[in-house]
């Protein structure tokens, strides 16, 4: 029995150093190489978050130059009617132009018709005069 117990006490001092070393081989190197991928997957989510604030601005200032960008197509599109209406009125306001200076020129030849029947009429009352 003496061997039995000697093998046994070999087995149990076996057991305890493999157990020793692989408490060992954890401590040591699991457990930093875990703590190491928890930090990892933190830093993973930090990073995630700053990436969504990020997009988040993006998006942001992207529908802010949209809403400016159409707002530079209306006021385009309002500087377009206006210059088009401008142009219009010019042709009426020519038009006119046109129409005043053919007034005028048939009112001087109406005044220039009244001095002749102006001068016509003095010649004749000049006649008649005693």
């Amino acid at each position: 029995m003496a061997v039995v117990s000697g093998l046994n006490h070999d087995a149990y001092n076996n057991l305890i150093m493999n157990s020793n070393h692989l408490l060992s081989f954890v401590k040591e190197t699991v457990t930093p190489d875990y703590q190491m991928f928890v930090d990892v997957a933190k830093q993973y989510g930090v990073d995630a978050l700053n990436i969504e604030k990020t997009a988040t601005k993006i998006a942001n200032m992207t529908m802010n130059i949209e809403k400016v960008i159409g707002e530079v197509g209306e006021a385009i599109e309002n500087i377009a009617d206006a210059s088009q209406n401008t142009a219009q009125n010019s042709r009426v306001i020519i038009q006119n132009i046109d129409s005043l200076g053919e007034l005028v020129d048939k009112i001087g030849t109406m005044v220039s018709n009244e001095k002749e029947i102006s001068d016509s009429l003095e010649t004749m009352v000049n006649k008649f005069r005693l």
